[in-house]
């Protein structure tokens, strides 16, 4: 298994990895370019500025089908992975660092159970 997710901001809000490291300062993150890595010991997860044009179709697309709120930024998004975990070691520290975007007002949504998260 293997962690991902996309995670929005509400309209009036803007999205750049300073805002992102500074709500994850209790883990060990260092940035390169548009991607926070995020190492819980010798493993990663990865968290990565998209703003491509078919992020906001994309978007549009998942606000269609009522599986996001419409009141998010559609034209770019974070995108949330993690390295391969067949036994889910990091599962917890998967729910831990969504849980934390989530209760800064990130709206986290999980590929694997395609729905919004909630925080703590």
């Amino acid at each position: 298994m293997s962690y991902q997710a996309f995670i929005y901001t509400k309209e009036k809000y803007n999205i750049d990895t300073r805002k992102v490291v500074d709500t994850l300062k209790n883990f060990k993150c260092d940035v390169n370019n548009q991607t926070i890595n995020i190492h819980v010991g010798e493993y990663r997860f990865s968290i990565t500025i998209n703003d491509n044009p078919e992020v906001n179709s994309e978007s549009l697309e998942l606000i269609h089908q009522n599986k996001l709120p419409k009141d998010i930024q559609t034209n770019i998004r974070l995108e949330f992975s993690g390295d391969e975990d067949i036994n889910m070691d990091y599962f917890n520290d998967y729910i831990f660092i969504t849980t934390t975007l989530t209760d800064k007002g990130y709206i986290v949504y999980d590929l694997a159970g395609e729905e919004v998260m909630s925080g703590s």
